[in-house]
């Protein structure tokens, strides 16, 4: 599957004493800016759960790929939360 988004790794790169930042895709490409209309505490943490954005969606989409492979109960409720947050990410819930 090709990505529609920028692919990672995503950095996170604090570039305000408030906290302020962007989010770096490969060759310091920008992807997102946070601002600094929050604590600085809150953007640091912000910058980072973006920047994990690609690596959250591939071990989703490994939850499922091991499901159809057998590898997890076809009951498990993470499986249906794997779905739902790829569906998310991906424009499609």
């Amino acid at each position: 599957m090709s990505a529609k988004h920028t692919p990672g790794p995503w950095t996170a790169k604090v570039v305000h004493f408030n906290g302020a930042g962007a989010i770096l895709g490969p060759d310091n490409k920008g992807v997102a800016c946070i601002s600094a209309a929050v604590r600085r505490e809150e953007n640091e943490s912000n910058l980072r759960l973006i920047a994990a954005a690609p690596d959250l969606l591939a071990a989703l989409q490994r939850i499922v790929r091991a499901r159809q492979d057998g590898a997890i109960h076809p009951d498990d409720p993470c499986i249906d939360a794997a779905r739902a947050a790829i569906a998310k990410a991906k424009g499609e819930a």
